[in-house]
């Protein structure tokens, strides 16, 4: 991986990927903010938006595996209030998860990101989540995004510190 610079996100409150792809920091969620369950199978970028939105005053949950985000969600479902979920993920991808999700949290809000062109995207994807944020995103784009799916009385969560991963130009 020659001219790639990946700098670790600190695992933040003894959080631990415990081989089932759940990433558990501090539940039951602990901050005064909205609740954000972000689902990706990178494990590098579950990490660095973990970081990113609990930095901006966030509960954040986090699954390395669709399945695994779908009973996170299940579980959680009262207190999440946006859902972040990658398109393109092994075994199960961002379109197939979402009518469960739906189902699960009907007034939760989702986030769908990608590095697929959204017209290359399947429509129940492109059309089925609230709004689209284009791979590779920075840490003010992932805050706005969520912020903008937040109602008006939650939309205090604030731009964080210096934190995130480098990867060559890309900084999240």
């Amino acid at each position: 991986m020659e001219n790639e610079t990946i700098i670790p996100v600190a695992v933040l409150a003894g959080g631990a990927d415990h081989g089932n792809g759940n990433y558990f920091k501090g539940l039951p969620p602990v901050a005064t903010g909205p609740t954000v369950l972000a689902v990706d199978d990178d494990p590098v970028l579950v990490e660095a938006m973990y970081a990113v939105l609990s930095a901006a005053g966030c509960n954040v949950l986090t699954s390395t595996r669709g399945t695994k985000g779908v009973e996170l969600l299940q579980h959680m479902r009262a207190v999440v209030d946006v859902v972040v979920l990658d398109y393109q993920m092994p075994v199960t991808n961002g379109a197939q998860l979402l009518p469960s999700m739906r189902r699960l949290a009907p007034t939760a809000k989702v986030l769908g990101i990608s590095a697929t062109d959204p017209d290359d995207l399947l429509p129940e994807f492109r059309d089925g989540v609230d709004k689209l944020l284009r791979k590779p995103f920075t840490r003010t784009d992932l805050i706005s995004a969520v912020a903008a799916l937040l109602p008006a009385a939650m939309r205090g969560i604030d731009q964080p510190l210096e934190i995130g991963v480098t990867r060559g130009n890309q900084t999240l």
